[in-house]
C-alpha cells in the first residue's frame, strides 16, 4: 500500500516543520485532532496558495468538489518545488483537459 492511499480513516495527514524537505506521512488515526491545521485558499500576486493555520499536520490528499459535490480533481501534499518557468496552468473541471494543452 502506498504512503498516499487512504485508508478507512480517510487519508493520512503529512506533517511540515521548516526542517523537512520531505512530508512525513502519519496515518490519520495517529494524528489528534487539535493538531490538524485549517486551510483556507487565497490569492497571493496572482497565485492561488493554500494557506495553513494552526496544528502541525495537513491532509496527504486534497479532494476538489464542484457545486454538485462531484470529485473533480485531487492535489496530494509533496516537496516544495519552483514554480513553473511557463506561468500558471488552470485545469478544466469540466472536461477534465487542460485549458492550453498539457504542460
Amino acid at each position: 500500500m502506498s504512503e498516499t492511499t487512504p485508508n478507512d480513516h480517510g487519508p493520512a495527514p503529512v506533517q511540515l516543520t521548516p526542517e523537512v524537505t520531505e512530508p512525513v506521512f502519519i496515518p490519520a488515526d495517529q494524528v489528534k485532532p487539535e493538531d490538524i491545521g485549517t486551510l483556507s485558499i487565497e490569492y497571493r500576486d496572482g497565485q492561488p496558495v493554500i494557506v495553513v493555520s494552526g496544528g502541525t499536520a495537513i491532509p496527504a490528499e486534497l479532494t476538489v468538489l464542484d457545486a454538485a459535490d462531484h470529485a473533480v480533481a485531487a492535489y496530494s501534499a509533496g516537496p516544495v518545488r519552483s514554480a513553473r518557468k511557463d506561468g500558471l496552468y488552470y485545469v478544466n473541471f469540466v472536461t477534465n483537459h487542460n485549458l492550453h494543452g498539457t504542460p
